[in-house]
């Protein structure tokens, strides 16, 4: 039923929320100043978290992690996407989940699809927010090595 703030999605939003079947975390790097960005150790020559950076839990629930770009239509440009879609994945979490920010890093506690994305890290690089307002998008990249 419509009302003068608009329809009620909330059988939209179950419905999306059904369809996440994987459990992520959702990170966020901040100090007094905000997100913090790895400094040069002079001593050591690698990059390392400053003194006092931290991550805070922002958001652990249901989530939906796919590969980017599943769906090319000529075998060229799949050969050509390859590379970008083993690290690019697209993120969703419920739309009362608190709102990701670019920067923030999601990891993958369990996952329905693929067990091999279990513990992996994501790095954050855009944040949408879905049609109707039904779900938060993230397009976030694979972080090597965490």
């Amino acid at each position: 039923m419509a009302t003068s703030t608009g329809p009620d999605l909330t059988a939209a939003r179950e419905a999306v929320r059904a369809l996440m079947d994987d459990e992520c975390r959702l990170l966020r790097d901040m100090s007094s100043d905000g997100p913090m960005e790895a400094v040069l150790d002079t001593h050591t020559l690698s990059l390392v978290q400053p003194a006092g950076a931290g991550e805070f839990l922002v958001y652990q629930g249901r989530c939906k992690v796919q590969p980017a770009g599943t769906a090319f239509t000529t075998a060229v440009e799949r050969e050509a996407r390859k590379a970008q879609r083993e690290v690019t994945y697209n993120i969703g979490i419920p739309f009362d989940a608190p709102q990701p920010r670019e920067g923030d890093s999601v990891v993958v506690v369990s996952a329905r699809s693929n067990d091999a994305l279990i513990g992996r890290r994501f790095r954050v690089g855009k944040v949408l927010l879905s049609t109707f307002h039904l779900q938060w998008k993230m397009i976030a990249e694979l972080r090597e090595g965490e």
